[in-house]
This record gives C-alpha cells, sequence and structure tokens, in this order.
C-alpha cells in the first residue's frame, strides 16, 4: 500500500466500521480485553485490586517490570498479567 489514496481510504473504511459498531451497539469487552498494552500504576492497581503503594512494593520486590517514558511510569500487560493475584504479600486485608 504505497499509493497514499490506499492508505486513506483504508483508514476511512476502518474508521467507518468503528462507527457502525459504536452507532448499533458493539459486544461489551471482558476485563481481559480492556487491557491497553501499557498501563499506569492506577491500572495495574485496580486490575489487580490492590492499592498503588502495593504496587509499587511489587515493583520494588521484582515481581514488576516498570518502564518510564518521558518522566511517567508505565507496565507490560503481560508482565501484570503474570504477577499472582492472590500471592499472600500483596493480598488486600479485609
Amino acid at each position: 500500500m504505497n499509493n497514499p489514496f490506499e492508505v486513506i481510504d483504508s483508514r476511512l473504511s476502518n474508521i467507518e466500521t468503528l462507527l457502525l459498531d459504536i452507532k448499533h451497539g458493539a459486544p461489551k469487552l471482558n476485563k481481559e480485553e480492556q487491557l491497553p498494552e501499557l498501563l499506569t500504576r492506577q491500572q495495574v492497581a485496580e486490575y489487580l485490586h490492590v492499592s498503588i503503594k502495593t504496587v509499587d512494593n511489587i515493583v520494588k520486590d521484582g515481581h514488576l517490570k516498570k518502564y518510564s517514558f518521558s518522566g511517567s511510569t508505565r507496565f507490560k500487560r503481560e508482565d501484570v498479567r503474570a504477577v499472582p493475584e492472590h500471592w499472600e504479600p500483596y493480598q488486600r486485608s479485609n
């Protein structure tokens, strides 16, 4: 697709499909499908059902790798999924 008109046509087609999905009520995604590729500390905390401080402790303990981009911290989706949710030191006290 080196022709710029083909690129534009393809992108417009994708936009049209998205708009039609919105108009007709696209099916809801489950929690796993909604996760972006890179997550913020807040998103990680919500996903794991822990506090942001606990996320910081998980990182400090070496169980989750953080990535910094222009002063902001992000976490890869597959790394977050690998954190054991029910691991005793990080369980949320009720």
